[in-house]
């Protein structure tokens, strides 16, 4: 009876403690008209799909000036597969990434920052 009360309560401390670290790392996600599901971020809100993506994927984005914007994306060992460079509006933007059909399965990290702000960053499957 001891142990099956220990054994409880770790699940229950474990559980808790799990809950914390979620509400803390948790990101709100909505999904507007078009599909897209936007991450919230403390730093600006990011659309990155589809996820997982096959051949092609779009990374839509909020600018907050004209200025210039590096997109990053690297494999879960942190290479870089993938860097573009570009000037963007004020408003919404939308890239698309295409020939990803030749990337190996796996996981990757999509980075967008403007040398300015906090880099917002998606996590993707292929």
């Amino acid at each position: 009876m001891k142990r099956l009360l220990h054994s409880f309560s770790v699940l229950i401390l474990f559980s808790i403690l799990l809950l914390i670290i979620c509400s803390l790392n948790a990101k709100a996600h909505s999904k507007n008209a078009s599909g897209k599901i936007w991450l919230k971020t403390e730093t600006g809100n990011i659309a990155v799909y589809p996820n997982p993506f096959k051949e092609s994927l779009k990374i839509v984005f909020v600018a907050k000036c004209e200025c210039d914007y590096t997109i990053n994306m690297t494999d879960i060992t942190g290479r870089s597969v993938y860097k573009d460079k570009f000037t963007a509006r004020e408003g919404e933007v939308t890239k698309t990434i295409g020939m990803l059909s030749e990337f190996p399965h796996g996981t990757y990290i999509i980075t967008l920052s403007n040398g300015t702000d906090e880099p917002l960053r998606v996590k993707l499957e292929h």
